[in-house]
């Protein structure tokens, strides 16, 4: 039996059908599992893969970007994306304005800007493959990639 995963149509789908939540919480968690991968690869025998999945996806994509193995046009996207996800999963800042003003629905209500932000998804996912597939034939050489 063969699981075949397929973030991006994943993700476009959850835009489609306006469902942010789940297209937020996916593509972080679609980011992470990257981020995890390269700094593996970065990191190999220097720091367990343990210690790494303990890293917030927010250090994790600074260090990524502060190697220098992404541009910061994709950084700022994928930051974006990050911000959008916290604030819906994670809403202790949002507690206080929400009681303020009556509306425990405020955090899920997202502008057009933070929607849209979700498209480059696409464009940020692809870029962290590339790096990935960069690192990993620099690490381990030509041998290694036949397999990917």
């Amino acid at each position: 039996m063969q699981i075949l995963i397929n973030p991006i149509e994943e993700i476009e789908t959850a835009f489609k059908s306006n469902n942010f939540f789940t297209g937020f919480a996916l593509a972080a968690t679609y980011f992470e599992r990257e981020a995890n991968q390269i700094l593996g690869i970065v990191f190999h025998e220097r720091v367990s893969l343990c210690v790494i999945e303990r890293w917030s996806l927010t250090m994790k994509m600074r260090i990524v970007f502060g190697l220098n193995l992404m541009d910061k046009n994709s950084y700022n996207k994928i930051r974006e994306i990050v911000e959008v996800r916290n604030r819906l999963i994670h809403p202790t800042e949002q507690k206080d304005k929400e009681k303020r003003r009556g509306d425990i629905f405020l955090r899920f209500r997202l502008n057009e800007r933070e929607k849209s932000s979700l498209l480059s998804f696409k464009e940020c996912y692809s870029s962290l493959l590339q790096v990935d597939a960069r690192i990993f034939k620099e690490k381990f050489g030509d041998k290694a990639v036949s397999f990917l």
